[in-house]
């Protein structure tokens, strides 16, 4: 059998996924099969992949706040995915499997050349994305906590394997991370003081409403005196060029804008507090115990309801609340470690459907060694831009 027939394809269009499929995308291409990656411009995403060393193909970008540029960009990433993946398939062979995180143009794409599709999701307010990849997906990896509901009105209705874990994907992050110290020195810390990590709200994402209130900027102004009681370094991880210039602007050196890309989970590793408007990096900052804070200003993921029922995240818009969690997180100065082995790894489900759809049989036993961990060394300097 030559495995170089074989071609598993990951969509990969935003840094978490990146962090999330790497040890699958590492694990089939040193074991001889072929690894499509494909991918779009967004935030520092290809700078990324850059250091992890892996090589992709670049379509399209994030269409930014305004809906209909996101459609028209979708659109035009559909066709330009399909042109691409009608040539690969031409020159290559078949396409084994997609795996994305819900990546619409992907997955319209590859049900257009019936391409077994495996989407991983966890966004349930997400409702048009969901929309359009669950009812044209062959298998959906979702959390146990899900709603059944949702899962019906984006229609899973029957047709797609649903296959259940009791977690949140960024057990997989933390699980196969190694902490590195040379975040520190790039950021001329040296390990001792009290660092407080700061990530906004997802404004620019489809499923954040403009209704929303925008919660940074009252945020800091009321925090920011009390960390300096205890002379916090103040870390933000901007969403967009014109949030970075903004912070930088009302708080001067009080905060240290992170407009260069960073080694964020080895930042967050060595913090004291974490304080995320949004999810992915709350829910990594948490999972590594750090005290976490959410002060996401809407209706909660029910990953993060099961985070917050494991006293892992606290949740809070409220001022006064959000003073007193601060104060005695950065009172005790005490990390908790929490029991990853009581979640369960979603990537072991996934390497598991891959394989079925390669249709590979006995040999399965090459993949029980443990998936590769990401070497998250900053290695060379990614591009200056962004995080999103």
């Amino acid at each position: 059998m030559n495995r170089e027939n074989f071609t598993v394809w990951f969509d990969v269009v935003n840094a978490p996924h990146a962090l999330l499929f790497y040890p699958l995308i590492k694990l089939f291409s040193e074991t001889g099969f072929k690894v499509l990656v494909t991918t779009r411009e967004y935030g520092y995403l290809t700078g990324l992949l850059d250091n992890l060393g892996l090589e992709y193909h670049v379509f399209s970008c994030h269409g930014g706040k305004q809906r209909g540029r996101k459609l028209v960009l979708s659109m035009e990433r559909t066709r330009a995915l399909g042109n691409f993946i009608k040539s690969y398939m031409r020159e290559s062979g078949e396409i084994k499997v997609l795996v994305s995180k819900s990546s619409p143009e992907a997955v319209v794409a590859a049900s257009v050349f019936k391409t077994p599709i495996v989407t991983a999701y966890e966004n349930e307010h997400n409702r048009y994305q969901c929309k359009l990849t669950f009812p044209l997906s062959n298998c959906l990896v979702i959390p146990s906590v899900f709603p059944v509901e949702k899962l019906m009105e984006f229609g899973a209705d029957g047709y797609q394997e649903i296959h259940k874990f009791y977690g949140t994907f960024e057990v997989s992050h933390v699980k196969y991370f190694t902490p590195s110290t040379e975040v520190l020195q790039r950021l001329n810390l040296s390990g001792k003081e009290k660092i407080v990590v700061v990530r906004p709200e997802p404004y620019q994402s489809s499923y954040f409403s403009i209704e929303k209130r925008p919660l940074l900027v009252p945020l800091l102004k009321k925090i920011l005196p009390i960390l300096k009681e205890y002379e916090a370094e103040v870390f933000v991880f901007p969403r967009s060029p014109s949030q970075a210039k903004q912070v930088k602007n009302l708080f001067k050196e009080s905060v240290k804008v992170l407009n260069k890309p960073v080694d964020s989970l080895s930042l967050m590793n060595y913090s004291s507090l974490f304080l995320g408007g949004g999810g992915t990096m709350t829910r990594e900052a948490a999972l590594l115990g750090v005290p976490t804070l959410s002060f996401y200003p809407g209706p909660l993921l029910s990953v993060d309801k099961l985070l917050i029922n494991e006293k892992l995240v606290f949740h809070s818009t409220e001022p006064k609340q959000i003073i007193s969690f601060t104060r005695r997180a950065l009172d005790e100065g005490k990390k908790r470690k929490p029991n990853l082995a009581k979640f369960t790894d979603p990537l072991q489900i996934i390497k598991d459907k891959i394989l079925q759809y390669l249709s590979l049989g006995g040999i399965e036993v090459m993949f029980e060694k443990n998936l590769p961990s990401f070497p998250f060394l900053l290695k060379k300097p990614l591009r200056n831009v962004i995080p999103s």
